[in-house]
């Protein structure tokens, strides 16, 4: 059950009212990327990628994501739509998950660099 709201997050086309987070395994207050499609919960968290150049996380849909679609939230609001993405916590730095639909299991894959935009 969530208790209240983080103040409002913008991205390019919508503003999110941002959770307060409950806990996942992931680095308090941590920051991610991920998309409007994600966020309202049209298409489940299918890639997971870990960016060896800034350690920052990315969580997507799968395939090709709209420039203007992506936004920066806070991890544990994402973490928290989705529990089985508290797997991937230890995830090194240039690798990737991958799952075919939600419930399906996560594929870990190490990504040559500059292999994912």
């Amino acid at each position: 059950m969530r208790t209240g709201s983080r103040p409002i997050m913008k991205s390019s086309t919508k503003d999110f009212t941002i959770p307060k987070p409950s806990g996942c395994g992931f680095v308090a207050d941590a920051r991610c990327v991920t998309s409007c499609v994600v966020l309202e919960l049209r298409a489940p968290v299918r890639f997971v990628w870990h960016d060896d150049t800034d350690g920052s996380w990315h969580f997507h849909q799968g395939g090709p994501v709209d420039p203007r679609d992506r936004v920066t939230v806070a991890l544990d609001l994402v973490a928290e739509m989705d529990v089985t993405l508290s797997e991937l916590h230890d995830l090194p730095l240039g690798s990737y998950a991958e799952r075919a639909e939600a419930g399906s299991p996560w594929r870990r894959r190490s990504a040559p660099i500059g292999a994912i935009d």
